[in-house]
């Protein structure tokens, strides 16, 4: 399929076919698409396959990158097919193109008002699409977009992860290497993101940082309420315990930091039940043995480092570019909000 230059009116973002797709173009009405619904293979064995649904967001009419898409396919209408699969009962899933689809009802909706006919949407059906497939299309074709949230690229990754390492080996790189590099991200960075799959959306939003109606993403001191690393360990927790969690983290004080993250899951092994009243009592007694110092410190506790030992790392700067490398480096450390979640970098 030629993929022709998209005009200046329609943003960036809608430029999602990177991965080229050649067959017969169709015209379908929009009611005529369904939303895309499968399952994903389950990482443990008592576990239950998991339910995949449309990872990204689709904002609102009033959303301004909408609006210029919309603007764009009244003038020049839908430059780029949809990509859907066909269910056995012969009706299309929708695997790419949420937002020009709902620009398009968008515009049906006014044109049904003045009695004109609606606009149709073209599609290219991806043949003998199962569900990994259709997962990998589905979350691969959207991760060029300008703006995409930290909670939509750990679905996207971790969906993407779980349907390769379901396809089996494909190559001598590991099912990680590769959607690591699809994503930009490091391969212990993939594992994790599958791992957060299993968290609410709620929590997730706090991972990714984003406030919503009920829950602000860092509590009155400033400090980020749920890292990625807390969560991984939260992600084994059933999903009424993890409402127990963001019922708590709504609370403009409360956050749990990597040890307490740690302390709460042993805490819901012992006790699957765990009531929300409970659980405070739970933090408030890791905060109080914290205080008491009965928690282990680190064997190091008190070791002080020279600055011939700092020089060591940077044997050809001189002592003040050692000193500004170092602030440098506390300063982005500091910056990340989470300090766990901080991955090194040249600087």
């Amino acid at each position: 399929m030629s993929t022709e230059k998209m005009t200046d009116k329609i943003p960036d973002e809608e430029v999602l076919e990177q991965i080229s797709y050649d067959g017969p173009v169709k015209y379908v009405s929009s009611s005529e698409l369904l939303p895309f619904s499968g399952k994903i293979k389950a990482e443990c064995d008592d576990e239950q396959d998991v339910n995949v649904s449309n990872p990204f967001d689709v904002p609102d009419d009033n959303d301004p990158d909408m609006r210029e898409l919309r603007k764009g396919i009244e003038e020049y209408g839908v430059l780029f097919p949809l990509l859907v699969r066909r269910r056995e009962d012969g009706k299309y899933e929708l695997l790419s193109g949420y937002r020009r689809q709902k620009a398009v009802d968008s515009i049906n909706e006014e044109r049904r008002k003045k009695s004109e006919e609606e606009m149709k949407l073209p599609i290219i059906e991806i043949p003998d699409c199962n569900d990994d497939r259709a997962i990998e299309i589905l979350t691969t074709s959207n991760m060029h977009r300008k703006k995409i949230t930290l909670r939509e690229q750990i679905k996207a990754c971790g969906l993407t992860y779980r349907a390769k390492r379901h396809q089996g080996k494909a190559s001598e790189k590991s099912a990680a290497d590769i959607v690591g590099e699809m994503f930009n991200v490091k391969a212990k960075t993939v594992q994790r993101y599958s791992a957060l799959l299993n968290l609410n959306d709620g929590l997730l939003r706090l991972i990714g940082g984003e406030n919503d109606s009920r829950t602000h993403y860092r509590n009155s001191e400033g400090k980020l309420k749920l890292s990625r690393r807390a969560g991984e360990l939260l992600s084994t927790l059933n999903k009424s315990q993890q409402e127990i969690v963001l019922q708590f983290l709504q609370d403009d004080n409360n956050s749990i930091p990597i040890p307490l993250a740690s302390w709460i899951r042993k805490k819901f092994n012992n006790n699957p039940d765990l009531t929300l009243d409970e659980l405070k009592n739970v933090v408030e007694d890791w905060k109080r043995s914290n205080m008491s110092g009965s928690v282990s410190e680190p064997e190091n506790k008190g070791e002080k480092i020279s600055f011939d030992a700092l020089r060591t790392y940077f044997p050809e700067h001189s002592e003040q570019e050692i000193i500004a490398k170092v602030h440098t480096f506390f300063r982005k450390w500091q910056e990340a909000g989470s300090p766990e979640d901080f991955e090194i970098r040249a600087l």
